[in-house]
C-alpha cells in the first residue's frame, strides 16, 4: 500500500496477485499523474514520435534476427546500470533495450515485450490490471526463466527497482536464485524500506549512504559499499567561488511519484518558484544575470515561456563545459554537488524548506540537510558566508569520510561467482 494513494489502494485487493501492486505502482502513478510540457517525454514532438516508432520497430526486428549466442555461451551479466560492472564477464543490455548490440535473447522475449508495451502505451489502468495483461506478465517471466535455464546468466544489475521492467525482472530473477543488484545511480533524495531494496543486494558509493539506508530499515548485510569510479576521492586545496559567472541548477520535478511508501504530488510551478527564490537571493548581492542548466529530463521551452524576465540564460553547453566555465554553482539537492567539487568550483546548496518540507513536499536527507559535508544556505547571510568561504562551506574531510568504502570488487566477484 502507498500512503495517501486512496484509489490504487482501493483496487489493489482485486488484483490476481498482490505482487502486481508493487510491480505496477510506478506504472499506475505514471498514468494518473505524469502530465505537462515541463518534461521532454511528455511533449508530442516529431522527435519523440519517431523515437517511439523506432523503438517499436527495433524490437520487432530483434524478434526476427535474434539469438546470436554460440551453442556454448559464455558467462553473461545483464546490466543497464550507469556504472560498468568490473567483473571481466560479458555484459549484455536487458531485452527491453532498443539497442542492436548484444542481441542475445530469443525472439519470444522481444515479441512478449512488444505486446506488453502495446498495452502500456495505452495508458489505461483497466488495461494493465486486466487478466490479459496479467497473462503477458506471466509469459514474460516464463521467457526470462527459460533464457536463464539455457544460458549462463550470472547476475543482473539495474540502476533502480522502481521502473516497470526493472521491478518485474528483479522479481523474476529473485524467484529463481539469480543474484540481483541495484547499483545506485545518484545521491538519493529519499530513503525508505521499499525502493532500492527489492534486489538481493544494493550497491552504494560509501559508508555515509549505507548508514542512511540502514537508518531507513534496510538490512545492512545486503548493502555493498563499492568505490565509485568517479565519486570516490576528493582532493582540493581551493574552490572557485565568485559572483562573476554563476551557474544555477533547476529543481526538476518528477512527472511520476517516485516514492513507493507515500504519494507525493508536487506541482510543476515548484520549478519556477525555486528559480524566483534563487533570483531574489542573488539580486540582494548585486547579481544581474545567471546561467541556467536544466536537468536532462526537462523541456527548455517550458522555462522560456514561463520565466517572466531574462535574468536566466539557458545554457546548451555540456555538463562539463558548464562547470568548467562557472565561478560558482547554486543548486538544490543534486548529485551535481559532487560534479561541481570535482570541477573545483564551490556549490551553494539552496533548497528552501517550509513547514519542515522542501518546495516539492519532501524532507531533506543527508548529505543535503546541512549536517554533513556541505552547509545548507537558508538566508542571504548564509549565502555570503558560504560563497566567500568555500572551504568552510564544503568540508573535504567529511566529504571523503562520507564516501569511504569497505567492500572491494572481489566481494562482488564472489557474490556473482564470476
Amino acid at each position: 500500500m502507498q500512503k495517501g494513494n486512496h484509489y490504487l489502494n482501493s483496487i489493489s485487493t482485486e488484483l490476481a496477485e498482490q505482487e502486481l501492486f508493487d510491480i505496477f505502482l510506478y506504472e499506475s502513478n505514471g498514468i494518473l499523474y505524469n502530465y505537462g510540457d515541463h518534461q521532454k517525454g511528455n511533449v508530442h514532438s516529431r522527435f519523440n514520435l519517431l523515437k517511439s516508432l523506432a523503438t517499436r520497430w527495433i524490437l520487432k526486428i530483434k524478434s526476427v534476427v535474434s539469438g546470436t549466442l554460440k551453442k556454448e555461451p559464455t558467462d553473461l551479466i545483464i546490466s543497464n546500470a550507469y556504472v560498468t560492472v568490473p567483473l571481466g564477464t560479458r555484459i549484455v543490455a536487458p531485452p527491453w533495450s532498443a539497442s542492436f548490440r548484444n542481441n542475445v535473447y530469443p525472439g519470444n522475449v522481444y515479441k512478449t515485450i512488444n505486446a506488453i508495451n502495446k498495452v502500456r502505451n495505452a495508458r489505461s489502468l483497466r488495461a494493465i490490471y486486466s487478466k490479459e495483461f496479467y497473462n503477458l506478465i506471466k509469459a514474460y517471466k516464463r521467457c526470462i526463466e527459460e533464457f536463464v535455464k539455457k544460458n549462463k546468466l550470472k547476475a543482473a544489475f539495474f540502476p533502480n527497482d522502481l521502473s516497470f521492467y526493472e521491478n518485474l525482472t528483479i522479481h523474476t530473477l529473485n524467484g529463481i536464485g539469480i543474484p540481483t543488484f541495484v547499483y545506485l545511480h545518484g545521491l538519493p533524495a529519499r530513503y525508505n524500506r521499499i525502493d532500492d531494496n527489492r534486489a538481493k543486494y544494493l550497491v552504494v558509493w560509501g559508508e555515509g549512504i549505507k548508514k542512511n539506508y540502514v537508518d531507513a530499515g534496510v538490512d545492512p548485510d545486503k548493502i555493498l559499499t563499492l568505490k565509485h569510479p568517479v565519486y570516490h576521492s576528493f582532493q582540493f586545496t581551493s574552490l572557485r567561488s565568485s559572483l562573476d559567472n554563476i551557474l544555477v541548477l533547476t529543481k526538476a520535478i518528477n512527472g511520476t511519484p517516485s516514492s513507493s511508501d507515500f504519494l507525493n504530488l508536487p506541482n510543476r510551478s515548484v520549478s519556477l518558484t525555486y528559480l524566483e527564490k534563487v533570483k531574489s537571493m542573488l539580486g540582494k548581492v548585486g547579481v544581474k544575470k545567471a546561467n541556467l542548466r536544466l536537468h536532462p529530463s526537462e523541456n527548455a521551452d517550458f522555462y522560456r515561456k514561463n520565466l517572466i524576465d531574462d535574468f536566466f540564460t539557458i545554457s546548451e553547453d555540456s555538463k562539463e563545459d558548464c562547470l568548467k566555465n562557472a565561478s560558482l554553482v547554486v543548486g538544490p539537492t543534486s548529485t551535481m554537488v559532487l560534479d561541481a567539487i570535482l570541477a573545483n568550483v564551490n556549490y551553494i546548496l539552496f533548497d528552501p524548506v517550509e513547514n519542515d518540507l522542501t518546495l516539492e513536499g519532501l524532507k531533506l536527507v543527508s548529505p543535503f540537510d546541512g549536517k554533513s559535508f556541505i552547509k545548507l544556505t537558508v538566508t542571504e547571510a548564509d549565502f555570503v558566508a558560504n560563497f566567500t568561504h568555500p572551504l568552510e562551506n564544503i568540508n573535504k574531510d567529511l566529504l571523503n569520510d562520507y564516501f569511504e568504502t569497505t567492500s572491494e570488487d572481489q566481494v562482488l566477484i564472489n557474490l556473482v561467482g564470476a
